[in-house]
């Protein structure tokens, strides 16, 4: 909310300009756990399903399941490559 107040007062014409297009300002929460999730893992395939309120964004979850399978396959890499 700082950085927002602290953009405001920098460009007030900005800010006229957002609220004269039908700006809204509002917040969602930063974090936010999916409700009812299950996983299925076949041979060469996942299927995952959850809930979430209306307004969020399954993309958002999906990236960070990808994002958290690529991590742990480099950090696994690295260990492979490292010699004792």
């Amino acid at each position: 909310l700082a950085f927002e107040n602290s953009v405001i007062t920098q460009y007030p014409e900005l800010l006229d300009g957002l609220i004269a297009a039908g700006l809204r300002q509002e917040r969602k929460a930063i974090i936010l756990r999916p409700q009812n999730f299950s996983y299925e893992l076949a041979e060469d395939s996942l299927t995952v399903s959850f809930y979430l309120p209306s307004g969020c964004f399954a993309t958002s979850i999906v990236r960070e399941l990808i994002e958290e399978k690529v991590l742990i396959r480099h950090f696994d890499q690295e260990l492979k490559s490292v010699t004792v």
